[in-house]
């Protein structure tokens, strides 16, 4: 079976793992092998979803590999490289030769800074002194913007769309409407923009089949630093804002935007606050078409719940009061749905009211015992919407109706058992976690530890009777090598003794 972060569809966030992370294991289980790999912002980011604990072979098997903690050598040797093989002209090699140790001593190093350093495009404007150099490896966003603004607006129009086009800009060119005009704005023409992809390939951009289409080839940026610096450049012009936001893929929009005010780097496109009224009517468009796609909601709420300010947020509520009754309609299992995330930020910015988190506490309090769903017991968002007191009387709440409900509970789960869709060890083990969250959670009390106890042994004498079976124990996975550095052993001369010969 493939593994579920290959599949066609928008960039995965952390839910979208903790809820395929069930069927990844099931198939660990069962001989397979599987490599997930993560920045690690994004892997912190989605650890508290992912209930380690449950899954204990994600712990076991992690291997953190960072690439600006290489020794010196390795950054060396890096940095040799790309010199060696980019094209400079060999004056320009002679001249960097002696700074080049303190460029592989650059905080942090960026082996992406390295390759760059060794290609004329990137360097037109660079001091060859230790200064200079030095500030390029450890500042490479703004050298890169110095370099996308010296382009030919065919090259610049090429990055545009590329930029636009979201996952890949297929290839060959077909533009739309809407790219048409991103070129007459940019002052390109199609034949100079489609001879400008063939200078930018290899050197910003990477052309190949689409990552959701392997069928389908087409262009895409060369390396992520590189799509963030573009994004950059494109922030620094309202009127080239503006042009991004006339796509015709709200999706791909909403994506690629940022509208916080705050300095963050990355690949997102900042929104400067006059243009939030567009972002807004792009939402409400969004709003209308996700009501049964849950693909679209996810790309809606991920945008609301992460990557906008309190203004913004409080226009939106002012141009769209039902949207935040509306998620108030959120359904089991909480690690997996997206509206608590997004009324989470919403409570953050002031804009609950009362009579909204009446509404937000009532549903829980159906969900947890009704599901069952913890959730609420352990999801970060819980801790902003929900007070101290009010956590207290849900535990009470659970304590008192799950044992005297379970046995109902139960059979409404068997009741839709299918054995042509999973194991009953698979399909109950969602139903074991949650039940093994609120454990966790009556950890202090021992009459509620104890009934909880006994709900677990129903569940396992439930899939006994369906699959004969007491236990259900997957093959041993030994444990990986860890990530070793390479040799420090030194060398006789410096690396960079003939960099400067052809």
């Amino acid at each position: 079976r493939p593994c579920p972060w290959t599949r066609p569809g928008p960039r995965p966030r952390p839910a979208d793992w903790a809820r395929r992370m069930r069927d990844v294991m099931t198939a660990v289980r069962a001989g397979a092998k599987v490599v997930l790999t993560s920045r690690d912002y994004i892997y912190r980011d989605a650890r508290p979803y992912l209930k380690e604990y449950a899954y204990p072979l994600l712990h076991e098997q992690q291997i953190v590999v960072d690439a600006t903690q290489l020794s010196p050598e390795e950054r060396r040797q890096i940095l040799y490289n790309h010199i060696k093989l980019g094209d400079q002209p060999r004056e320009v090699r002679r001249s960097m030769k002696f700074h080049l140790y303190e460029a592989a001593d650059a905080d942090p190093f960026y082996p992406e800074a390295a390759r760059r350093l060794g290609l004329q495009t990137f360097t037109r404007r660079l001091a060859l002194n230790g200064r200079g150099i030095a500030d390029f490896m450890a500042r490479p966003s703004d050298y890169l913007r110095q370099v996308y603004n010296e382009l030919e607006p065919e090259e610049k129009t090429a990055l545009a769309l590329t930029y636009q086009a979201g996952e890949c800009l297929p290839a060959p060119l077909d533009l739309d409407p809407v790219q048409h005009d991103v070129v007459t704005r940019m002052g390109g023409t199609f034949a100079g923009v489609s001879r400008a992809f063939s200078t930018l390939t290899g050197t910003f951009l990477r052309q190949g089949p689409l990552p959701s289409n392997g069928t389908i080839t087409g262009w895409a940026f060369r390396h992520p630093t590189l799509q963030e610096g573009f994004a950059a450049f494109l922030a620094t012009d309202p009127n080239l804002i503006k042009i991004f936001l006339s796509g015709k893929s709200w999706r791909v929009i909403l994506r690629q935007i940022d509208c916080d005010t705050r300095d963050q780097a990355g690949t997102l496109l900042r929104v400067p606050p006059s243009l939030y009224p567009r972002v807004i009517e792009i939402l409400r468009t969004a709003d209308q078409e996700t009501l049964t796609d849950w693909l679209g909601q996810r790309v809606w709420h991920e945008f609301l719940a992460s990557r906008c300010s309190d203004e913004f947020l409080a226009l939106y509520a002012q141009a769209e009061p039902a949207a935040i009754i509306h998620m108030t309609w959120f359904t089991s299992f909480l690690n997996v749905v997206d509206e608590p995330q997004v009324l989470a930020r919403l409570q953050q910015a002031d804009l609950i009211d009362p009579a909204h988190h009446q509404l937000i506490v009532e549903r829980v309090t159906k969900l947890a015992v009704e599901s069952p769903d913890a959730g609420w017991t352990w999801l970060p968002e819980w801790k902003v919407l929900l007070t101290d007191t009010e956590r207290e009387q849900l535990l009470s709440h659970v304590k008192q109706q799950l044992p005297s409900r379970f046995d109902q509970i139960l059979q409404d789960w068997r009741g839709k058992y299918n054995p042509d869709e999973a194991d009953p060890h698979t399909y109950f083990e969602e139903l074991e976690i949650e039940l093994t969250n609120y454990r966790e959670a009556f950890a202090d009390d021992a009459d509620a530890v104890s009934a909880i106890d006994q709900a677990l042994e129903k569940v396992n004498a439930a899939i006994w009777v369906i699959s004969g079976e007491f236990t259900h124990q997957g093959p041993h996975v030994p444990a990986p090598h860890g990530h070793s550095a390479l040799s420090d052993a030194p060398y006789g001369r410096s690396i960079f003794d003939d960099i400067d010969d052809d």
